[in-house]
């Protein structure tokens, strides 16, 4: 288990070019790694149908985006506060992923809303943030918001109490920036 002060992320990659899959590369910025969710995302990459899935678990600013605009999408689950929180350099990660993804690829946020107009004020109490923050700070390095969805929404959620109280019934919101053409 790392501490705090050691952020990593996990990240897989597909290549388009050897499979009609997308390119995929989730990110994952945690202050926490469990040997646990290594193991099973091990395990899950010896299925053929990963075969051309490559994982790379490093810390935050030394990962090693490609900048050559070869992804089609680049994901965020649930821990986009974390890189708040933790004060990490988001503009110039949101400019990497911007570097990365090809024109019109896609970069998926989720994360668990906060009381509209709060800013990033819960994000260490309640793992919560705004969401305008985070469409601000991702449109600032280029992306177009192209969608939200609502399937992970939760409206009787009154974003007042921590996220791990009420795990997978929160208020939650998926954007879903795309690069311009």
């Amino acid at each position: 288990m790392l501490g705090a002060s050691q952020r990593r992320c996990s990240s897989s990659s597909v290549s388009s070019r050897e499979t009609k899959w997308p390119t995929l590369w989730p990110l994952g910025a945690t202050t926490r790694q469990s040997s646990h969710k290594s193991s099973v995302t091990k395990a899950r990459l010896q299925n053929p149908m990963f075969a051309n899935v490559k994982h790379i678990d490093g810390e935050m600013d030394k990962l090693a985006l490609p900048t050559d605009g070869s992804l089609d999408f680049v994901l965020i689950h649930l821990n986009y506060h974390d890189l708040v929180l933790k004060n990490d350099n988001r503009a110039a990660m949101n400019k990497a992923i911007f570097a990365a993804l090809k024109p019109g690829g896609v970069y998926g946020i989720v994360d668990h809303y906060a009381k509209d107009g709060s800013g990033s004020e819960f994000t260490e109490s309640l793992h919560r943030i705004d969401k305008a923050v985070e469409v601000k700070e991702v449109t600032d390095a280029g992306f177009v918001l192209a969608k939200e969805g609502e399937m992970l929404r939760h409206p009787e959620d009154p974003r007042t109490e921590a996220v791990f109280k009420h795990r997978g019934e929160t208020d939650r919101f998926v954007l879903r920036f795309e690069k311009p053409k």
